[in-house]
């Protein structure tokens, strides 16, 4: 299920969580001058196969939450992290369709990878 755009305090990707830090960290962004589709869901797939070491400055406490490499919890936190910035920028007075586009097809292409 894609988030709705209710609730959320209008602030988009910037300054959320340490999820979508990480997320940033490793090379991930929707910006308009960001990377392709393509790149973008090959990050993904690093980040969710543990290619893309967590950080260091995540707490023990997130590190646990991100599961281990490959599995579902780790699916879960990845399009988590996703889904909570769609429904931000879903619920802002003048949202950005083409960050929405790109989440949307981020989600899309996680989900083509859970069981």
């Amino acid at each position: 299920e894609l988030a709705t755009g209710s609730g959320g305090d209008g602030t988009g990707w910037e300054g959320s969580s340490a999820a979508s830090g990480f997320l940033q960290e490793a090379g991930y962004t929707v910006r308009k001058d960001g990377p392709s589709t393509a790149k973008r869901q090959q990050i993904l797939t690093e980040v969710l196969q543990g290619k893309i070491k967590l950080p260091n400055w995540l707490s023990e406490t997130v590190q646990i939450q991100w599961g281990a490499p490959n599995s579902d919890e780790r699916l879960k936190k990845i399009r988590n992290t996703l889904n909570v910035a769609l429904g931000t920028q879903l619920g802002r007075s003048n949202p950005s369709a083409q960050a929405i586009k790109k989440w949307t097809t981020d989600i899309e292409f996680l989900d083509t990878k859970s069981g």
